[in-house]
């Protein structure tokens, strides 16, 4: 019999062996506990050498000119905010930065490849950053390895998972999803489901108090909302799924429910809301006038001030046209 596939999303390492998957949890303990000492400089093994690292204190107002996050890291940097960095935030205020992150200098400026969250969280606070940062020569692939070292302790969304495996398959690496379900051992429903995710505009879930943390269930129910109705007013959506997200903010709910009430709002509003319909205006002789609005099941023509004789060329011109094959 096949093995059954691995239909949940804790397993978050791909195509690769549980011997690789083990020197990644030694390499991060060992990380861990070298970085935790808060050293002027440190040396991390990555690959079969051993990297120098010096620690850099970059001030908050400093962050966003002097840092940025690597290109592939996985996490999106828009679903960090209050709710989604709550479990780093308290500390961080309390005691400043326990665990520096992990970078490398080029062109004069920090890429941060492991810890986007602190990043994130420290701009949040106000707080001094801490970075390990290397001056050596880094591939992308090593920088990537290293991100997925780190995010591997900090489960990245569904969503985000349908960035990632979207991008293999535009890329070529994989033809279709279900091909790429079966490299990664899961099931073809997360797979279309991760990518299928991506289909929601992002605006949306960035009124959800903590995005990042939706699941397939809740992915789907959304998209489910969009397709039965299409002619949804995106602007008018937000504006009242801003308005919605603030209130919630002022009763002091878990963010489990904060997102399950902000859901349930967004599929009530989308089920109430009708796009504006835009209608085409056509000038005509002695100011007569067209107006032609496309709806689901056609057109809507409102004609105005025509002349007698255009009337009844209107007339006989539908007739002619309704009885054509």
């Amino acid at each position: 019999m096949a093995k059954r596939p691995d239909r949940s999303l804790k397993t978050i390492i791909e195509g690769v062996s549980s011997n690789t998957i083990t020197k990644a949890n030694d390499l991060y303990e060992h990380q861990q506990e070298l970085i935790k000492s808060k050293s002027s400089s440190i040396h991390l093994p990555l690959g079969s050498r051993s990297v120098r690292y010096e620690l850099i204190s970059v001030p908050y107002n400093e962050i966003e000119l002097s840092t940025t996050v690597l290109e592939s890291n996985a996490r999106d940097q828009e679903f960090l905010n209050n709710e989604t960095l709550s479990d780093i935030l308290a500390s961080l205020i309390k005691d400043g930065q326990q665990f520096p992150a992990i970078g490398q200098r080029i062109n004069n400026k920090i890429v941060v490849i492991d810890g986007s969250r602190r990043r994130a969280a420290c701009l949040i606070a106000k707080k001094t950053f801490l970075i390990y940062v290397t001056d050596e020569d880094i591939t992308e692939e090593e920088a990537s390895f290293q991100s997925w070292v780190g995010n591997a302790h900090k489960q990245i969304s569904i969503y985000e998972y349908g960035i990632k495996w979207k991008s293999m398959i535009d890329k070529g690496l994989y033809k279709d999803p279900k091909e790429l379900a079966l490299f990664l051992n899961k099931s073809d429903s997360i797979v279309y489901d991760a990518i299928n995710a991506l289909s929601i505009p992002k605006e949306l879930l960035l009124t959800f108090p903590a995005a990042s943390d939706l699941g397939r269930p809740a992915l789907n129910k959304i998209r489910k909302a969009l397709k039965e109705n299409p002619n949804f007013d995106l602007d008018e959506v937000l504006i009242a799924a801003y308005e919605h997200c603030d209130s919630l903010n002022l009763i002091q709910n878990n963010i489990k429910d904060k997102n399950k009430k902000h859901l349930e709002f967004i599929i009530s509003v989308l089920s109430k809301s009708k796009q504006k319909i835009k209608a085409q205006v056509l000038l005509g002789k002695n100011k007569s006038s067209a107006r032609i609005m496309k709806t689901k099941k056609g057109f809507n023509i409102v004609f105005e001030k025509l002349t007698k004789k255009q009337t009844e060329t209107l007339e006989n011109m539908v007739k002619q046209f309704l009885n054509d094959e």
